[in-house]
C-alpha cells in the first residue's frame, strides 16, 4: 500500500505543476519530503513504540502508532519542503 500513496502524491504534485499552481521543481520537493517524512514518521514512531511498551502493545497498537507517526511525518516533510522551496 506505500506505493499506492507515493503514485498518488506524485500525481496530485505532477497534475498541480501541469496546472501551473507551482513549479515542477516545488511539485518534486513536495513529493520528496511527503514521502520521506511518511515513512520516516512511521518507521521511526513504530520502532520508538516497540521498544518502550513492547508485546503488551501488540500488533494492532504498532500499527495504529506507525500509521500516527506517518501522517506526522508526511506533514513535517511538508513543512520543510515548503520551506526549502518556497512558492
Amino acid at each position: 500500500m506505500p506505493y499506492v500513496g507515493s503514485l498518488v502524491t506524485a500525481g496530485t504534485e505532477a497534475f498541480s505543476a501541469a496546472k501551473g499552481e507551482q513549479s515542477w521543481g516545488k511539485a518534486a520537493a513536495d513529493t520528496g519530503g511527503i514521502i520521506a517524512g511518511g515513512a520516516l514518521g512511521g518507521i521511526g514512531s513504530s520502532a520508538l513504540a516497540g521498544a518502550l511498551a513492547g508485546a503488551p502493545l501488540g500488533p494492532v497498537g504498532s500499527f495504529v502508532v506507525g500509521t500516527a507517526g506517518g501522517i506526522a511525518g508526511a506533514i513535517g516533510g511538508q513543512a520543510v519542503a515548503d520551506w526549502l522551496v518556497p512558492n
